[in-house]
């Protein structure tokens, strides 16, 4: 999520109220945790991508409950 979002950021997230398009996520997959931008939401799923798309090409498909939390603030 570079250049919004760099390493080591600390940032603070909800979890209630429904998503919506480009609001950016904490979601896991696995043991990883992964932020990334909303860009399309259809039925149950999500469709996601990093800003970077130089570096982060890969666009995820995930279920909507698989969403931890929507980042509120950055610090």
């Amino acid at each position: 999520m570079f250049p919004l979002y760099k390493p080591g950021d600390h940032i603070v997230t909800f979890n209630w109220g429904k998503i919506s398009i480009d609001e950016v996520v904490v979601f896991g997959a696995g043991n990883t945790y992964y932020l990334k931008r909303i860009d399309k939401l259809v039925g149950g799923d999500a469709y996601l991508s990093g800003d970077n798309k130089n570096e982060a090409a890969k666009i995820w498909k995930i279920d909507r409950s698989c969403v931890i939390g929507r980042v509120v603030f950055k610090y």
